[in-house]
């Protein structure tokens, strides 16, 4: 209420009381306000809480269990603003997680770039999960992002991260020269992650190598090869490559079977 600078805060469980009791559950809010965070206390005990602060002026940011420590399924009521402080300002990897997951739903040039500039977070997790989020980005300022994958391809140590980002390089900028230098590059890598996320890579950039590569793999015995030498069939193979099928489905069992 910007007339009363009063902050109000609704917490309510909304679980389903003839099966599931309500909670009584000590949290914190961490509310920040002025370039400084206040953190209040409270106990969550009733359907519906209502807690309300005297403030200084409009906080950029209320953040309900500021540790992140509730098992639930939540609903947070935050603005793209509120969402993209969070990222930037909050401690906790799940504050920055949750806010990723959120802004890659919205096209709006500031959700946009705080996905962009999460590529370089500190948790591989965050990093794997803004790749992941990036086709609104991509379709709005392609060059940068496609420049930023590339950087992050040529830096990253984690192999996941790595593989993810050849994934969707080669899936956005298929025909760009340099991506279809990054994928051939991958498949020769030690990882398997790396060099199956490559090689499915190479199912979009460049067939005749893809196939190339995925001969040469036929023999693996790693699950992921195998699945990446399966899509690559799957999109460009004939009936001569049949027999890969019918022999690994042989030799498989469970995932590996199904897939």
């Amino acid at each position: 209420d910007d007339s009363l600078k009063i902050q109000t805060v609704y917490i309510e469980q909304q679980q389903n009381f003839n099966t599931t009791p309500l909670y009584k559950l000590p949290i914190a809010i961490d509310i920040y306000v002025e370039g400084k965070v206040e953190r209040k206390d409270v106990v969550i005990d009733k359907a519906l809480n209502v807690f309300s602060y005297e403030m200084s002026s409009k906080p950029d940011l209320v953040n309900v269990d500021g540790d992140k420590i509730l098992l639930c399924e939540k609903v947070d009521n935050h603005n793209i603003e509120e969402w993209t402080f969070m990222y930037y300002n909050a401690p906790k990897y799940i504050d920055r997680h949750e806010a990723i997951q959120k802004l890659s739903e919205v096209n709006e040039p500031i959700a946009t770039k705080t996905i962009t500039d999460a590529l370089g977070d500190k948790f591989e997790q965050i990093r794997r999960t803004a790749i992941r989020s990036l086709d609104v980005a991509i379709k709005t300022n392609p060059e940068e992002v496609k420049s930023k994958l590339i950087a992050l391809v040529n830096t990253e140590e984690n192999t996941r991260v790595k593989g993810d980002a050849i994934s969707v390089l080669a899936k956005h900028f298929s025909d760009d020269a340099e991506v279809i230098t990054i994928a051939k590059k991958g498949v020769e890598e030690e990882s398997y992650y790396i060099a199956g996320k490559s090689l499915n890579a190479l199912t979009y950039t460049s067939k005749e190598d893809a196939l190339t590569f995925a001969k040469k793999y036929e023999n693996e015995t790693n699950l992921t090869l195998i699945n990446s030498v399966a899509t690559v069939y799957e999109k460009h193979g004939g009936p001569e490559q049949n027999k890969f099928f019918t022999e690994k489905y042989a030799q498989l069992d469970g995932f590996g079977k199904y897939s």
